[in-house]
């Protein structure tokens, strides 16, 4: 047990994980008898959003590519 105060390092969660544990878990409560409709929408609702922060993430890591490979970044620091 961690001491008051103390912090706990916890493994980073690759997005491609979180969205496969999303989609099992989804599965998982449309396979139950009794499923429950609602859990199902919050799963919905937590799977958009990961989804949308994937695309986001995306969008400014080719963005940020882009000007590495143009060397556009450093030559707007040396016009400044």
């Amino acid at each position: 047990m961690p001491e008051e105060g103390e912090d706990i390092e916890v493994e980073k969660v690759l997005i491609t994980d979180a969205i496969k544990a999303l989609e099992l878990l989804k599965l998982y409560e449309m396979q139950q008898v009794d499923g429950n409709k609602q859990n199902l929408q919050a799963l919905e609702r937590v799977s958009r959003s990961v989804y949308q922060r994937r695309s986001q993430r995306g969008v400014q890591q080719t963005l940020q590519g882009y000007f590495r490979r143009t060397g556009a970044a450093g030559a707007r620091e040396n016009a400044t």
